[in-house]
């Protein structure tokens, strides 16, 4: 059990290591916690992860098997991104599927995606068991179908009564398997893919002096370029929208349906503008190369210290 590995990334420390100075996975990174409202320095290593994230509970199955598949998949990753960031180009054919597929899990692979999963979850299975006790003999029969298929649990006896008052008054709690979620994931990411190489991909450079790309746990970011906001929400597959996604302090991704694709050096107020949707969507830390970062608010640019003061 020794080498099963628990500490899990859903955040790869290759890619994390091309925010700070050193560019390598033990080096320096500025992380700046909007929920426990603080700032300090620490290693890839130590961040955009969290145990038994990717565990899996299948009998026959070590529990850290999805850990290492996402693994042996990074490993083709990190050169393709390391040659993006030494030659400043997008690459082409197979290289440009593996960017996208790594697109596509860094946008689907995430805690705050999870979390939304499972409340969704939650609340179907919630109104589910509401219709369940509406009556009587709709329960009864619930219960006769469920001891056909599954006669090795032993239910409790429970009256219908007591059933209703503990479902009618939420007194009961809904937990999810390890690796459930996980495989939503991945059935999400079957789904998203099409879309990401319909887009036009767009390398943005940082202008030398200019300022330099953040990062975040949730780096992956999809905006509306239209005014106002379709009451449906946006996704992937929406045209008029813009994803864009840190690639290393110097580089970043934009992709649009609306083409054509660039290669475009950009400046202050676009690489601003790139660091405020990073922030605006993360969903607890920022990470750079150290706290002198700039992003674009209403009023005009701001820094960490306003960022940590504003909330």
């Amino acid at each position: 059990m020794s080498n099963v590995s628990r500490h899990h990334h859903y955040v790869p420390q290759f890619y994390l290591a091309g925010f700070n100075e050193s560019g390598e996975k033990n080096g320096s990174l500025c992380v700046t916690d909007l929920v426990e409202e603080k700032c300090f320095v620490t290693s890839p290593k130590k961040v955009g992860a969290k145990r038994d994230f990717n565990r899996v509970d299948v009998p026959g199955v070590k529990m850290d098997a999805l850990e290492k598949a996402f693994s042996r998949f990074e490993t083709e990753v990190a050169p393709v991104l390391a040659q993006v960031i030494e030659d400043r180009e997008l690459p082409k054919n197979e290289d440009m599927s593996i960017l996208l597929n790594f697109v596509a899990l860094l946008g689907m692979r995430n805690p705050q995606i999870r979390s939304n999963f499972a409340e969704a979850e939650r609340e179907v299975l919630r109104k589910m068991a509401h219709l369940m006790v509406g009556d009587k003999e709709r329960w009864e029969a619930v219960l006769e179908q469920f001891r056909e298929e599954n006669s090795e649990i032993d239910l409790p006896e429970v009256s219908y009564e007591k059933m209703k008052e503990i479902v009618q008054e939420e007194r009961y709690e809904i937990e999810f398997k390890h690796g459930h979620h996980s495989a939503l994931e991945l059935d999400a990411l079957d789904a998203v893919l099409p879309y990401l190489f319909e887009r036009k991909w767009s390398l943005l450079i940082a202008r030398e002096g200019e300022g330099k790309f953040i990062c975040s746990d949730r780096p992956v970011v999809l905006n509306s370029k239209g005014e106002g906001k379709s009451p449906y929400g946006v996704g992937l597959g929406t045209p008029n929208t813009e994803l864009t996604m840190p690639l290393s302090k110097c580089l970043a991704l934009l992709a649009t349906f609306e083409g054509p694709p660039r290669k475009v050096r950009v400046d202050r107020f676009v690489i601003g503008a790139v660091n405020s949707r990073v922030i605006g969507s993360c969903n607890r830390q920022v990470y750079a190369e150290s706290e002198d970062f700039e992003y674009l608010a209403e009023d005009g640019f701001s820094g960490q210290s306003e960022l940590l003061n504003n909330l």
